[in-house]
């Protein structure tokens, strides 16, 4: 209050030199939102020492079928071969389309995350002085595929926050606690139910910021990595896909932002999604890419269930034509980005449960699979299902030159 005083005293003592009106109401509004942001911040800061952010050994699996069960590198993933096979099976279609919708209605975090949003924030701000990401629009989803897949309804996406995805599915691995150690919440019990059942996503009061990766070959069949830095905060120091990230509400074609209510081919937005991030992490022109097609899909239970789609990308050129350095503005998120990688497409298509046997060719094998991010591991996976449908295999091949 006292700097919304002092700028009112220097606004009326301006005002015999004739200083613009409309400018000093801006000058007005601007500094009172200034105060009231930082008040705001000083009120979270004292709430922060309040709270206790501890990583637990959640079963994160429990009540899942074993055979949709997922886990690699210490994560877990829910991935259901023949949900996912149905809808990148009708995606890859001509005459069957999955459509997907946008939501004006905002994100709904759950109570106990509402109430505590700020200081889980600033609780992790403050524990890893290398978390800084940029707060920026990205995409939820909200509503659940396999219903979308039975009934034909689109897929309801709508606006979220990348702090709300930290402060939502990026705890599910951990307890809220007071500082008596007295539990607030369970980061797991904001993805289950009451009988320990894991809730779809119209139903969860979670971000459900929608990740998207893909895997780019080049025009000899050579597959491109990321290395992520330790600073990135999913799979830090892990093999990551060529392409991988959150989708964004650009990638919603010819709406900026996009429109409510209006429908989009599913498929365009996903492809969009994941060929940006190839672009901007891997350091790919986007004259190069040639073909792309969504392979799979999965939560990601050890993010909170998030939902994940994974795809494939074909580029026109051949890996010695491609940059081996990340863009300048990634690099504290990629590392370096590895090309040449082979893939044994037959061993991928004949135990595509076990996609690190695709990678005997490579020298590094063991380091591959060792630090192979789970979008990675399930991007590969997903590849191989593919594969054994002809029509896929022929369309994939054929852009490979094979």
């Amino acid at each position: 209050m006292a700097i919304l005083a002092i700028t009112l005293l220097v606004a009326i003592a301006l005002t015999p030199f004739r200083v613009d009106v409309s400018g000093v109401l801006t000058l007005i509004v601007l500094v009172a939102s200034v105060a009231l942001l930082y008040r705001h911040y000083r009120e979270a800061r004292g709430s922060v020492d309040s709270i206790s952010i501890v990583r637990h050994e959640h079963n994160f699996a429990r009540g899942i079928p074993k055979e949709l069960t997922v886990r690699h590198s210490g994560t877990v993933a829910l991935y259901d071969r023949e949900l996912s096979g149905q809808l990148t099976a009708r995606m890859f279609s001509d005459s069957s389309t999955v459509a997907a919708s946008w939501s004006a209605a905002p994100t709904l975090l759950a109570p106990d995350l509402q109430e505590h949003r700020d200081a889980i924030l600033l609780h992790r701000y403050r524990s890893n002085s290398s978390v800084r990401p940029f707060n920026g629009i990205i995409v939820g989803q909200r509503s659940d595929i396999d219903v979308n897949i039975h009934d034909g309804s689109p897929v309801v996406f709508g606006a979220t926050r990348y702090f709300d995805m930290m402060c939502s599915n990026y705890i599910a691995d951990s307890d809220v606690t007071r500082q008596d150690r007295s539990v607030l919440f369970h980061g797991i019990d904001l993805m289950r139910g009451p009988e320990g059942n894991l809730l779809p996503l119209s139903r969860v009061g979670m971000s459900n910021g929608v990740g998207v990766s893909t895997l780019a070959f080049d025009s000899n069949g050579y597959l491109i990595v990321v290395a992520q830095s330790e600073d990135a905060l999913s799979s830090p120091g892990g093999w990551a896909p060529s392409g991988s990230g959150s989708l964004e509400p650009i990638d919603f074609p010819a709406g900026r932002p996009p429109i409510s209510g209006g429908n989009y081919k599913l498929s365009d937005v996903i492809i969009a999604g994941m060929n940006r991030e190839l672009l901007e992490e891997a350091n790919v022109e986007p004259a190069r890419i040639q073909w792309s097609s969504v392979t799979g899909y999965f939560r990601w239970l050890s993010k909170g269930g998030k939902p994940e789609y994974v795809g494939v990308t074909v580029l026109d050129c051949r890996t010695e034509e491609l940059r081996r350095k990340p863009r300048f503005v990634e690099l504290r998120w990629v590392s370096f980005v590895k090309l040449g990688v082979h893939v044994d497409f037959e061993r991928l298509k004949a135990r595509p449960d076990q996609p690190q046997d695709a990678l005997h060719a490579n020298a590094d094998r063991d380091d591959l699979v060792r630090l192979m991010s789970m979008p990675l591991f399930v991007g590969l996976r997903a590849l191989g299902d593919r594969l054994r449908d002809e029509r896929f295999e022929r369309a994939f091949l054929v852009k490979l030159g094979r």
